[in-house]
């Protein structure tokens, strides 16, 4: 027999957040690290981040002179830009091109299959929105 209890509990798991799924990737990238990163903020700011895109409430931040050599880019939160950055675009040297790792809180909310298929196709020589 099937109580009111068990359906309830079986009510309460059925509604519980999914996981959110990819929490990072890595992608490589023929192109320089020096020319890529750039030319990422720039398609960052462009197709992610600001009204209208995916991620309306951040805006891009980056730190490509970085001393240990492994530049960022950092969408963060327009009302806190001192705060942690929603998602990390870490560039470093592969052989002749680079390897991009990326990985935040943005990857498994809002539209994670934007950043994804963006940053791939940008590693990839793109230069518009995916």
């Amino acid at each position: 027999k099937i109580s009111a209890l068990s359906i309830f509990f079986a009510a309460l798991t059925a509604c519980q957040t999914p996981d959110p799924g990819i929490t990072s990737f890595s992608v490589q990238s023929d192109e320089k690290i020096d020319r890529l990163m750039p030319r990422l903020v720039g398609l960052a700011g462009k197709c992610l981040a600001g009204n209208g895109k995916p991620f309306p409430q951040y805006r891009v931040s980056s730190e490509l002179n970085s001393l240990s050599g492994q530049p960022r880019i950092l969408p963060v939160r327009r009302d806190d830009t001192q705060g942690l950055p929603g998602l990390v675009i870490l560039g470093q040297v592969q052989g002749s091109g680079t390897s991009l790792s990326v990985f935040g809180l943005l990857l498994g909310v809002d539209s994670p299959g934007s950043a994804v298929r963006n940053v791939g196709a940008w590693a990839a020589g793109g230069k518009d929105c995916a």
